[in-house]
């Protein structure tokens, strides 16, 4: 939930920042139900961590507290956080400069901190070829929506932030992400000369974001705030 307002907290904001979203929509009009649900979710995180915390016995919680010590291995990987305005640039500079930071972040970080914190390649190599099938498979999923969207019955933003939201947590919120921006998109006319709107222009998409952002909005939401 927490990144839920720039396109490089959450992987569906991202791709919807590649087609064409501005990139600094999600902070203008997502800021207020961030606010509301974060600040639910620290109260609820912090009642629950207390509860537990103050049933153990005096002792320990003491022992816990005065002898708690904090400290940072590897802070010269702030660096790499200059890769932030990667995301500015045209690709393949973009893609370059991401890989390059990725790398120089894991070559130039000691055996003992990745052993420290379990690090391993498996996680990425999973969600890669996850991806790969998903986004292969996808492909006429989309081609279907962009000329039968109207035919499905979601029409609302409560509708698209319910199915947003169940299918990010079912599947992945990435896919779903596009596969119901270009439902939301495909089923609109334009109000200007009458074509039918496609996700994958960029006029198209500034024109629905203006007449119909609600929906980008539950879109959104709905595939950030998801729980898997």
């Amino acid at each position: 939930m927490a990144g839920s307002l720039t396109p490089i907290g959450d992987p569906p904001l991202f791709l919807g920042y590649l087609k064409g979203v501005p990139f600094w929509w999600e902070l203008e009009f997502l800021w207020q139900p961030w606010v509301v649900t974060v600040s639910l979710l620290m109260g609820v995180f912090y009642v629950l961590d207390r509860r537990n915390f103050m049933r153990a016995p005096k002792e320990v919680r003491e022992s816990q507290t005065e002898h708690e010590e904090w400290r940072f291995d590897g802070a010269w990987n702030l660096l790499f956080w200059g890769d932030f305005g990667a995301v500015f640039l045209a690709s393949p500079w973009r893609e370059v400069l991401m890989v390059g930071a990725a790398l120089g972040s894991y070559l130039s970080t000691s055996k003992q901190i990745h052993l420290s914190n379990h690090f391993s390649f498996e996680p990425i190599k999973e969600v890669g070829w996850l991806f790969l099938g998903i986004f292969a498979t996808m492909v006429p999923a989309l081609d279907y929506l962009a000329g039968h969207a109207g035919e499905l019955g979601v029409d609302t933003p409560m509708k698209f932030y319910f199915l947003t939201g169940g299918l990010s947590g079912l599947l992945d919120n990435a896919p779903t992400y596009l596969t119901f921006l270009t439902a939301s998109v495909s089923q609109h006319v334009s109000l200007v000369d009458g074509h039918t709107l496609n996700v994958d222009k960029l006029a198209d998409l500034r024109e629905y974001i203006q007449l119909h952002g609600i929906e980008l909005m539950a879109i959104s939401l709905g595939a950030v705030f998801s729980v898997p």
